[in-house]
């Protein structure tokens, strides 16, 4: 019509005002190529907490807790991050406005329903790049136990069937960063 805007992708995060990046995602000797999103380089942005926590919130099928309750209990200082979910308490929640003592019961039941996961959907709800259902459910078969993957070297994760060079390097890097590990001991003490 005439009428269209250009649109300019925004060169830093517009929650943390962090630089954004187009990540590369070519792999040995092919060219190099860029991945068509666009991520914010903060470790640490608050959107990207958020939206990790609501992904694992998902992934455990804990229905009671959704971005408004996540982005709350945030606010009220209550979490930091996902493994903060399983230390909650009825009382922890029924002091807030608007949450009666029937809300913190049934948001308290659903976490402690849902605790306990299959690796394969442990694996999943840690939101490593690249890595969906279907890979979790590989890397599982594949390794049997979380200790097992967080070992891994990056030449035996792509060594498995249906996981190439950019899912072996995505799980590697992640296990490879400090705050990752301590996510994942943090939250395997909540559990």
């Amino acid at each position: 019509t005439g009428k269209e805007k250009t649109f300019t992708m925004p060169k830093k995060c517009p929650v943390c005002d962090f630089p954004v990046e187009r990540r590369d995602i070519g792999t040995g000797s092919s060219a190099q190529k860029e991945s068509a999103a666009y991520y914010c380089t903060n470790p640490t942005c608050p959107a990207k907490n958020q939206r990790g926590m609501e992904h694992f919130v998902s992934a455990f099928d804990i229905y009671e807790i959704g971005p408004k309750v996540i982005a709350r209990f945030k606010d009220e200082g209550l979490i930091s991050d996902a493994a903060d979910l399983f230390a909650l308490t009825e009382g922890d929640i029924n002091t807030l406005e608007r949450f009666g003592e029937k809300s913190a019961v049934n948001i308290i039941k659903s976490i402690q329903d849902h605790k306990q996961v299959s690796l394969a959907r442990f694996i999943y709800s840690l939101g490593i790049n690249n890595v969906g259902e279907q890979t979790s459910e590989d890397l599982a078969e594949h390794f049997h136990s979380l200790d097992n993957l967080m070992q891994a070297a990056e030449d035996e994760i792509n060594n498995i069937e249906n996981i190439g060079p950019i899912v072996s390097r995505s799980v590697s890097e992640w296990f490879a960063h400090k705050e990752n590990i301590k996510f994942v001991k943090k939250l395997l003490a909540n559990v």
